[in-house]
């Protein structure tokens, strides 16, 4: 990658937790690439918080008055769901790369209008879809086409957060918010791992409940969706916010084919991150494969990112879109309480 336009500033959109808990670190890991420029944030007294602690100046509780303040730089966009279309629109209009968390929007004709705009400006619309830039995923991705377990016959995925009630202060289970439950949350990362490691998802079936003690009875806390691809293989993701499991195996994966298995191990995501190990096991023995470097999925988002905006090559906007359809006919598939056809 040449250097000739980094580091590039970085205008930040929403003082998040996911911002200080996994993007800064991977900002921090590329300082030739990106710098954090400005916070903006409609709570004031989030936003001076955030640039005190992060040293940052300029702070802004408009977005257009962030876009206007400068005619360069890019756009990471850490608002809740509700927000992510008119950010990242107004991003791009302004002649700005953005990468933008998931899931893409809260409807299909906002993500429409989001490529539209990046098509339209000629910018750059990325998801932060980081579990694609895991080592643990990637080695998983290069196992598989390697042909080290033959044919895959089936791809189950388990996540389980064992939160507590504390979770329904959170505007993640604010439906009218999020787009709504522990799907909407989540399932928009697995959805896509499972596409990237074997194509497309051809149908779906589900089936979802509140947690009994939940204060909020309209979301979905504990989910099962069923999964067919078109390459023959079938799937399952199982996902909760309440759920008890321990640390080690919070996320799991498990891949079976026709000459052997993949097992993924993962720890709590927040604390270890990621899977900590990926054991193949075949008739002629095991191989296992660990990971310790919990943050480096946000550090090579970032500079995936960067070689995007360098090459303007697609990114995976289109897959952030995609992942909303399958997102939301799961909960087609849990209504309607059938597989439902994707097209």
């Amino acid at each position: 990658m040449s250097q000739n336009i980094f580091p590039v500033p970085m205008d930040v959109v929403g003082c998040a937790d996911i911002f200080e808990r996994a993007h800064y670190y991977g900002i921090m890991r590329h300082p030739e690439l990106f710098y954090v420029r400005s916070f903006c944030d409609v709570n004031e007294k989030l936003l001076q918080e955030f640039g005190a602690r992060f040293q940052v100046r300029e702070l802004y509780t408009n977005v257009a008055d962030m876009l206007a303040a400068h005619n360069d730089g890019v756009v990471l966009n850490c608002t809740p769901t509700r927000a992510h279309a008119e950010v990242a629109v107004a991003a791009l209009n302004a002649k700005r790369h953005c990468l933008s968390e998931k899931p893409i929007s809260m409807t299909l004709e906002e993500a429409d209008s989001m490529l539209e705009a990046a098509r339209r400006n000629d910018r750059v619309l990325q998801l932060c879809f980081m579990s694609r830039y895991a080592p643990c995923w990637m080695k998983i991705k290069e196992l598989l086409e390697n042909n080290a377990i033959g044919k895959v016959m089936s791809i189950s995925m388990t996540q389980y957060w064992d939160s507590g009630l504390e979770l329904y202060g959170d505007w993640r289970t604010d439906a009218s918010v999020s787009g709504g439950g522990i799907i909407a949350d989540s399932a928009a990362h697995w959805v896509d791992i499972f596409r990237h490691l074997l194509g497309e998802i051809r149908s779906v079936a589900a089936t979802g409940i509140p947690a009994p003690d939940s204060p909020r009875q309209d979301v979905d806390d504990s989910s099962l969706a069923l999964f067919n691809f078109d390459c023959g293989a079938i799937g399952l993701l199982r996902n909760s916010w309440r759920h008890k499991r321990p640390d080690n195996e919070a996320e799991t994966v498990e891949i079976y084919g026709t000459a052997g298995s993949i097992i993924g191990r993962l720890q709590t995501p927040w604390i270890n991150g990621g899977i900590q190990s990926v054991k193949v096991v075949k008739a002629d023995g095991n191989a296992e494969y660990t990971f310790n470097d919990p943050m480096a999925r946000f550090a090579n988002q970032i500079a995936a990112f960067a070689d995007v905006i360098e090459k303007r090559c697609p990114a995976s906007a289109a897959d952030g879109r995609r992942a909303l359809e399958i997102q939301q006919t799961i909960y087609q598939a849990m209504k309607e309480r059938r597989f439902v056809e994707l097209s």
